[in-house]
């Protein structure tokens, strides 16, 4: 059964599951966003999304981020990230965290060392006030710190 794909939805690449971060109206259909590493540790750039088999049309590998057609989804609203609390959103719910460092492409989030993202969350979507405002990329587990990508990168691409 195809389903409406939303921000924070699980996807599969190979037997590798990540995240979709955001989808962008484009002229026939949408264009998903994820972490491009995905497709790297599942060496396939075909995907499953909400019942939806899909191609990645676009890998941008410095920048982390990787695009895919898709026809059906929920359009996500962007906006720049701002200092301050946000929420990571995926299937195993939402993870409070802080963003506390703002580059022109990337952000630093602080995040709960009782509460860490697991595999699987790799693009989750980074959310202030209703809106996506970065994607998760990495973390360190030391640090308890995540490296994001900026929604204004994730736009201009």
């Amino acid at each position: 059964m195809v389903k409406l794909a939303r921000a924070g939805d699980v996807l599969v690449a190979g037997g590798v599951e990540g995240t979709a971060a955001a989808f962008l109206p484009k002229s026939k259909g949408y264009l998903g966003v994820t972490a491009a590493h995905i497709f790297r540790l599942a060496r396939t750039d075909a995907l499953r999304i909400g019942g939806l088999d899909c191609k990645v049309s676009r890998l941008r590998r410095e920048f982390d981020l990787a695009y895919f057609p898709i026809p059906l989804a929920e359009a996500t609203e962007l906006n720049s990230p701002e200092y301050g609390e946000a929420a990571i959103l995926s299937r195993w719910g939402t993870r409070r965290c802080r963003i506390s460092d703002l580059g022109w492409s990337i952000c630093i989030v602080v995040l709960e060392p009782k509460d860490l993202p697991i595999s699987g969350e790799s693009g989750a979507p980074i959310v202030q006030e209703g809106c996506v405002v970065a994607m998760l990329s990495s973390i360190n587990l030391n640090t308890c710190k995540g490296t994001a990508i900026s929604a204004d990168l994730i736009r201009m691409e």
